[in-house]
Parts: structure tokens; C-alpha cells; sequence
């Protein structure tokens, strides 16, 4: 399975959209709210606190909403090195982290390699002063995309962060 790596807008700092990013956000969300509105609806049934069903709803149609809004946002990881230090500073952290990737001229492309990665897109971009970074989940079946997962994308995002500035400490 091929995935388009996508590119960032310089402006706002967040990733462009690719073709079938709406689908994957509508779909993704309704899905994702339905559930937790199901699961919601299940405990205060059995608390008999159904008057507060409304509000947890439009709670948790806020809480998706957000994520959905904020998982394009780019995260910036300031290093003060030049484009080609940054390069290999990433190369060099996912080497120790055991990612296998790609080098490309303008970006780093993680494979499919680990199967906790298999539900994330990472991008990752290194620019002369900051590395670029965001993993956000992706559709592994053509149904939507999920707005969070169980923490997997800011799990790895921290390990990839905490290894990028124990490296630049040394």
C-alpha cells in the first residue's frame, strides 16, 4: 500500500489536504462520535442520568471536532542547525529508534515497517532551525479516519521527540 506523503502550507504550518481528506474527517467523525456517544449513552442509562445524555453528546461531538481540527498542526521542534544537521539528525533518530525510512530531498518518509505505525501518517520535515513533525492517523480500511486511537500518535510522537533532543543534548 502506497501512501501520499503530503506537504505542509509554510503560512499556517499544517499539512495540505489530499483528495480524500474530507471523506475520511466526516466519515472518521461520525463514527468516532457515535461511539462514544453509544458507550455514554450505555453508563448513564444504567446511572439513570439520561437528562445529561444532550450535553455529553454535544460534548462529545466538540471534543471530535477539535481533534479533527488540530490533526493537520504541525509540530515544530526548534533546533537552531542548518537544514543538511537536521537531516541527519532525524536519520540519525530513527536509526536509533529503529524506524526504517526514506530520505527524500525535501523530507524524511517512514515505511510501514512497525505494526504500531501502520495506523499513523508521519511526516516529518527538517528545515533549516526547526525539524516539522506530525503523526496523525490515517484510514487503514477506506472507512474514515479517527480523530485519536488509544494515544498511539502522541506516544510515538514523544519517543520521536525525546530522542531528537537527547541527541541534540550531546
Amino acid at each position: 500500500m502506497t501512501i501520499k506523503r503530503p506537504t505542509y502550507a509554510k503560512n499556517n504550518l499544517r499539512l495540505t489536504k489530499s483528495v480524500d481528506y474530507w471523506y475520511d474527517i466526516i466519515m472518521g467523525g461520525f463514527q468516532t462520535s457515535v461511539l462514544l456517544i453509544s458507550i455514554g449513552a450505555l453508563f448513564l442509562n444504567k446511572m439513570e442520568l439520561t437528562n445529561w445524555l444532550y450535553p455529553y453528546s454535544i460534548l462529545c461531538i466538540g471534543i471530535v471536532v477539535y481533534y479533527q481540527w488540530h490533526d493537520d498542526d504541525l509540530i515544530i521542534l526548534n533546533t537552531g542547525l542548518s537544514k543538511e544537521k537536521n537531516f541527519d539528525l532525524v536519520t540519525n533518530g530513527l536509526d536509533q529508534l529503529n524506524w526504517q525510512y526514506d530520505k527524500k530531498n525535501t523530507r524524511v518518509e517512514l515505511t510501514l515497517n512497525k505494526y504500531i505505525l501502520k495506523f499513523l501518517e508521519p511526516t516529518i520535515i527538517p528545515e533549516s532551525e526547526n525539524i516539522f513533525i506530525n503523526f496523525k492517523y490515517h484510514s487503514t480500511t477506506q472507512t474514515g479516519r479517527y480523530p485519536f486511537f488509544f494515544g498511539i500518535s502522541r506516544y510515538l510522537e514523544k519517543r520521536f521527540k525525546k530522542k531528537i533532543i537527547e541527541l541534540l543534548l550531546k
